[in-house]
């Protein structure tokens, strides 16, 4: 989106859509591990745990079976407890940009090819992946309190919100917001405040 080559209603309408379309959406969301899903992990765990010794006990020709039951079994239980009590953010994202565990901040200007996907190789899961000028972020999303698709969203929003930020239709917008009372549509029309806002102001 070249938001240079927008005049200021474009602009507006823009932002009123995105208001309209993802008012829901906060200035800034921070991501934790999910509680459930660290608890149904522990669990497997204990579960697993107790058929690795039903497998020794009864079955000595499955010790081997038994012994990587047991290893499983103790890695989803370290896993999930260690989940459960890591109340850091995982993923901290923005109008200005994105942090995460692993990755310092990075400003949306330094990212690229941001997306959230499914991977059906190796690693299988849902991932967050994005690059910037020195690396790459590759996270795996399952484990935290976000779905695909509110990830999907979120990467959306906060990435059409920073083009428009810089602008100074931008902040006319945010300073005078409660002006809207009736949000119009913005595709085909304009808040006659707006306009009218728009052809005095310089």
């Amino acid at each position: 989106m070249n938001v240079g080559c927008l005049n200021s209603v474009d602009i507006l309408s823009i932002l009123v859509y995105l208001e309209m379309e993802y008012e829901s959406i906060p200035e800034e969301t921070v991501i934790y591990f999910s509680k459930t899903f660290a608890v149904f992990e522990t669990l497997g765990g204990f579960a697993g745990l107790f058929f690795a010794f039903i497998s020794y006990f009864y079955d000595h020709l499955a010790t081997f079976i038994g012994i990587l039951l047991l290893a499983g079994a103790l890695l989803f239980i370290y896993t999930g407890i260690k989940r459960f009590f890591n109340r850091a953010p995982q993923i901290t994202i923005n109008t200005k940009g994105i942090a995460t565990a692993k990755t310092a901040f990075k400003a949306w200007p330094q990212i690229s090819n941001e997306k959230v996907c499914y991977r059906y190789t190796g690693n299988k899961g849902i991932y967050f992946m994005y690059d910037f000028e020195d690396g790459s972020e590759n996270i795996r999303i399952n484990a935290l309190k976000i779905s695909f698709e509110k990830m999907k969203m979120l990467v959306k929003t906060y990435r059409e919100r920073s083009l428009l930020m810089h602008n100074h239709m931008y902040t006319i917008y945010r300073e005078h917001k409660a002006l809207a009372v009736e949000k119009p549509n913005p595709l085909y029309d304009i808040d006659p405040t707006y306009k009218k806002y728009i052809t005095t102001k310089k």
